[in-house]
């Protein structure tokens, strides 16, 4: 890690043998030091910090909606490196979807499926905005606490927190490419099926 102005750390805090900006908005924590937090989530530490420094005081599962990454929820999970988590938006975004079309279909509404899937959305990014800033966060604390028991205070630390944590572009193109291919996919199967069903009527 490249090494910052020592004007901008908040005391002398050190991770193995290298400075670790730590913003002065931060506080100690008997489990994980702010150097620890800063050094595994390392981009925006400024915004993670103070939802943190929330999440210590309050410890409360409603950090603040965050409508900035709405616009690529599962896109954000992946670059975060939250891969279970992408897979558990996913898997809730498909039971909302079939949950939604049952109630419409109980209470007697015609709805068209993009209207269906429309609400479905919308629903799925009230939650996704209320309690992202939440998951995160207890994703940081899961896998700092795990990586500390197996690393101890060791100077390998650091590394491991670096690698671990962070953010991943390569997952991010990885995953923007297969969603691409699986909606081109989607749409021509869906525009052939609806070519064969007025073809049959």
């Amino acid at each position: 890690m490249k090494a910052v102005n020592p004007n901008r750390l908040a005391g002398k805090e050190r991770c193995g043998s290298e400075p670790v900006y730590v913003p002065p908005i931060m506080i100690k924590s008997n489990n994980i030091s702010d150097a620890e937090f800063a050094a595994f989530v390392k981009t925006n530490i400024d915004h993670y910090a103070a939802i943190w420094k929330r999440f210590k005081e309050k410890r409360s599962c409603f950090l603040g909606f965050f409508a900035g990454n709405l616009l690529w929820t599962c896109f954000w999970l992946v670059y975060r490196k939250m891969y279970l988590e992408t897979i558990g938006f996913i898997l809730s975004f498909a039971v909302l979807d079939n949950l939604l079309a049952a109630i419409y279909k109980v209470l007697g509404f015609k709805l068209p499926f993009i209207i269906i899937s429309l609400s479905n959305t919308i629903l799925n990014l009230a939650l996704f905005g209320t309690f992202q800033n939440y998951v995160y966060i207890k994703f940081v604390e899961r896998n700092i606490l795990k990586l500390k028991k197996k690393y101890g205070n060791s100077n390998d630390l650091i590394a491991k927190l670096h690698n671990k944590g962070g953010t991943s572009l390569i997952s991010l193109i990885s995953f923007t490419i297969i969603f691409a291919a699986y909606l081109l996919l989607a749409i021509y199967a869906y525009s052939h099926t609806n070519a064969a069903y007025q073809y049959v009527q």
